[in-house]
């Protein structure tokens, strides 16, 4: 059982997350949102991801903890009133923080194959009251330069470039389903990494030195944008493919500022994908010769 919390930007990263449910209609799943900030003691998360591991064993879900403690829990199910279930475990094991407010008031349950809409307007309106009551200014900090020891194995791993056999491709996704679904289009016929943030993705781009950087615009601990910049600064060689979910133009003003290589929105296509790899091949042939 894998719950996976996210904390920062919880409303937003929902509101992709939704996004991709409407792009898969037949896709079984649940929504339980549960205003915990009505209630006067504090469900912390660690603790109700413990709560969620009991009920639902084999199964993974996904906790996105707001800042106001309200919480938006999804998972795949095509149990019939499972989530009668789920919220009577939360209520017992926190019985002292339900007994003056009744479930009713609490929880409210939203079917991903009908009730999107619903569940959009809700978030609209928490992003809206965030907008409204917090200071517009992304409080990610910038990405850092690399230090003299990441510089050094950089090169290394550059250096190894022409010894290999096959196209290497880093893809930085904080969705798990999409990160999944790009390295199963391309790992039959390339070495892939995978990288949820922008620390790993730092990791795996000074420890491999990647042919292709599938990179997307937004990512919880930093902005793709920066790190695009980043990428490009200290490797010119690398072929970045950014990647997002609004087709907005200032993103793409932003991509080519930093000289990265290519630009796809999503949903994926596979053709898509493939002119992608089929750009790096034929620049660095151009270069080769």
């Amino acid at each position: 059982m894998l719950v996976k919390s996210v904390d920062r930007d919880a409303e937003k990263m929902l509101m992709r997350t939704v996004n991709e449910c409407g792009r898969l209609p037949a896709q079984e799943g649940l929504i339980l949102f549960c205003a915990f900030s009505k209630l006067q003691d504090f469900v912390s998360s660690k603790t109700l991801n413990e709560t969620l591991k009991s009920v639902l064993s084999d199964r993974e879900a996904e906790c996105y903890v707001c800042s106001d403690h309200d919480t938006f829990i999804y998972w795949k199910s095509s149990v019939k009133d499972e989530e009668l279930v789920v919220i009577k475990t939360i209520q017992d094991d926190y019985a002292q923080a339900f007994s003056s407010v009744p479930a009713s008031q609490i929880f409210q349950v939203f079917d991903t194959r009908s009730q999107l809409e619903e569940l959009r307007s809700l978030l609209l309106e928490k992003i809206e009251f965030l907008t409204t009551n917090t200071a517009p200014q992304d409080l990610r900090p910038d990405i850092p330069v690399l230090s003299p020891i990441q510089n050094v194995l950089l090169k290394k791993s550059q250096e190894r470039r022409a010894s290999r056999s096959k196209i290497e491709i880093l893809i930085v996704e904080d969705q798990d389903f999409s990160r999944k679904l790009l390295m199963g289009l391309m790992q039959k016929d390339h070495v892939c990494y995978g990288a949820k943030n922008a620390a790993e993705a730092v990791q795996y781009f000074v420890e491999e030195a990647p042919d292709i950087i599938f990179l997307d615009i937004e990512l919880p601990d930093h902005d793709g944008h920066s790190l695009a910049r980043l990428f490009r600064q200290y490797d010119p060689r690398a072929f970045i493919v950014m990647v997002t979910g609004n087709n907005y133009q200032k993103d793409v003003d932003r991509a080519k500022e930093n000289g990265v290589n290519g630009f796809i929105a999503k949903p994926y296509s596979k053709q898509s994908i493939y002119n992608a790899v089929q750009s790096f091949v034929q620049s660095h042939l151009v270069t080769a010769s």
